[in-house]
């Protein structure tokens, strides 16, 4: 398994990179120089909190801002710098922890994210690796009970539930996670859905919270009942609506266990969307029925 990195660039426009070469930064400064988007943020990811990182931002005139923070508001630091090449420098020099790196630059106190903000990430949604885990011990377990039918079948099925999962993991990617750069959906069931979508916040519309209440084949995924979250996105943004499912198995939560019903916490949702895209809207639309106009209406903005 290939080890955690230790940086992650993240582009205004285009995907995100781990662990950056000082020449990968540069090709990134260059294309938004090239007008492709106007920001670059880097993040140490060995801090979970999201709130270790330096970012750069290109002005209309040329120059360009640059802001570093170490771990919280009271060391949240920016200067202005006349161009590209110096805040490449600047850039790298603290992404590599260089000796002196910001000498030169006169810093003052940046304006400050609220400190509940920073990253809201899962990594993958431990209940299903956990039970495809647990059906494959009992299957294992009833093959050297020579029960060979029943233990075929068991660890078939356990695997089939976890195998997904532990690809997603070793590929590095999140189940869900909402940053500064904007909200990024991963892998909904791994055999079905295993791409990742990153919405900028500059391209979200809307975040809204939904539940299918009947079964139904739907333009590109199975619409299963469930707790959706969607992204509605502006005119005119590079991707189209998307859609993540919640709940593994809602008749479960729902009855057995409701005050685990919802992995992804809407409060922390929120927070972020506050700190970050103030005119976001995050909202509720309730129950949507897929075989009727009005459901298949709004499936048809969130990617369903």
């Amino acid at each position: 398994m290939a080890a955690s990195p230790i940086l992650r660039a993240i582009p205004e426009v285009g995907r995100s990179w781990d662990d950056p070469s000082e020449d990968q930064l540069f090709k990134l400064l260059e294309n938004i120089e090239a007008g492709e988007g106007s920001f670059l943020i880097v993040e140490r990811t060995t801090d979970p909190s999201g709130n270790t990182y330096a970012q750069v931002k290109r002005e209309k005139n040329g120059s360009y801002v640059v802001e570093h923070r170490d771990g919280d508001a009271a060391h949240h630091y920016g200067t202005v710098v006349p161009d590209m090449r110096t805040a490449c420098q600047m850039l790298t020099g603290w992404a590599f922890q260089r000796p002196g790196w910001g000498d030169r630059a006169s810093w003052s106190k940046a304006p400050a994210v609220p400190p509940d903000a920073g990253r809201y990430q899962i990594r993958t949604r431990w209940l299903n690796l956990l039970l495809g885990l647990l059906i494959t011990g009992i299957g294992i377990y009833e093959f050297s009970a020579h029960h060979v039918a029943s233990g075929v079948t068991l660890v078939t099925a356990g695997l089939l539930i976890a195998l997904p999962w532990l690809v997603v993991l070793a590929c590095g990617k999140v189940a869900f996670r909402a940053d500064r750069a904007g909200i990024t959906l991963g892998p909904e069931w791994p055999w079905i859905k295993s791409s990742t979508v990153f919405f900028a916040w500059a391209d979200i519309s809307r975040i809204t919270f939904y539940t299918i209440t009947r079964p139904g084949l739907l333009r590109r995924l199975p619409g299963l009942p469930g707790d959706y979250l969607g992204i509605v996105p502006r005119p005119g943004a590079r991707a189209n609506g998307a859609s993540l499912r919640l709940v593994a198995w809602p008749w479960y939560n729902q009855r057995f266990s409701p005050e685990h019903s919802q992995w992804l916490k809407h409060e922390r949702l929120e927070a972020i969307t506050a700190a970050y895209a103030p005119a976001v809207h995050v909202a509720e639309a309730g129950d949507i029925n897929p075989w009727d106009s009005t459901g298949q209406a709004f499936l048809h903005k969130v990617g369903r």
